[in-house]
């Protein structure tokens, strides 16, 4: 728990302009523990938590569907770096054929940095 509100913590003071952050979290209890909830209370963060035994609702899992894929298609590899080499490749490829799904957080990242470089 404490690292998930260190993380969100960081994650409000990136977005500073009060506008309310949602929070997209599996089910994990110590992610809505009560330290949490009030924060984000406090903090304009709104929690959704993806149903209980239901991991095919996280946005995430579009991203691990085709990583669990190669990991379990081809389970040998000689060391991590030819293995983490593996991974980035398959998401790039995979991202590729995707390009919107990455369109809105590209645009916010680019919207923040240039609003810290107003400033």
């Amino acid at each position: 728990m404490p690292n998930t509100l260190v993380a969100l913590k960081q994650i409000r003071a990136r977005r500073s302009d009060g506008k309310t952050i949602y929070l997209i979290s599996d089910d994990l209890s110590g992610h809505k523990g009560e330290e949490i909830r009030t924060w984000c209370a406090k903090n304009t963060v709104e929690a959704c938590f993806t149903p209980a035994y239901r991991s095919c609702a996280s946005p995430i899992e579009y991203q691990f569907g085709p990583l669990r894929e190669l990991l379990n298609n081809n389970f040998h590899y000689p060391s991590h770096v030819v293995m983490a080499k593996k991974i980035h490749a398959c998401l790039q490829r995979h991202n590729a054929k995707h390009p919107d799904i990455f369109a809105p957080q590209r645009n916010e990242s680019t919207r923040i940095r240039s609003d810290s470089q107003h400033r």
